[in-house]
């Protein structure tokens, strides 16, 4: 009896010990490598920043995560307590699935990002970075992808002006249908 007693004790000091000491490390000591997750889509992005970059090489973990494992992995971290990535290149969907106000993941950006930041980006573009809860977890980064490539001897030939705006291009879509 006084074995198995001594034996309870024992297992719940360990247990008490190891929260304990989940709850006291450190986030992410100054000058330690922050760890970035990316899909395989970004991994040459990744490499030539890394080569054109060596200095920040050191700085930088870099680990591919399969998109479909991303909220597991993330959900055995909140239980663990520990293993969260600093930066995730992921659709926010898919992150605001695994969301968890206990471990504050994925980082509430609005502390960090103005208002007047905000305001310069189209109205709804940041919405799906957006959680119910109005946790800002991501700025777009794409909206900027878009590009018209145009043909400046034509256009100059049938007298059209480059759209400036994407109503001066649907007015210049119909004009030409």
């Amino acid at each position: 009896m006084i074995r198995s007693l001594r034996r309870l004790i024992a297992a719940a000091l360990l247990v008490v010990l190891a929260v304990t000491s989940i709850a006291v490390q450190p986030t992410h000591a100054a000058g330690s490598p922050i760890t970035v997750w990316i899909d395989t889509t970004r991994q040459a992005a990744v490499d030539a920043y890394l080569k054109a970059n060596p200095d920040d090489a050191s700085l930088i973990t870099v680990e591919t995560v399969d998109r479909a494992t991303l909220p597991a992995k993330v959900l055995l971290f909140n239980n663990t307590g520990n293993g969260w990535p600093d930066v995730v290149f992921a659709e926010p969907t898919l992150v605001g699935q695994v969301a968890d106000a206990a471990h504050d993941f994925p980082l509430d950006l609005r502390p960090y990002v103005s208002d007047t930041i905000l305001k310069n980006f189209a109205p709804g573009a940041n919405a799906d970075c957006t959680l119910p809860d109005g946790k800002l977890i991501c700025l777009r980064n794409d909206l900027a992808q878009n590009v018209l490539w145009y043909d400046k001897n034509l256009m100059k030939k049938f007298g059209y002006s480059v759209p400036t705006t994407w109503e001066e291009y649907r007015a210049l879509g119909e004009k030409v249908a």
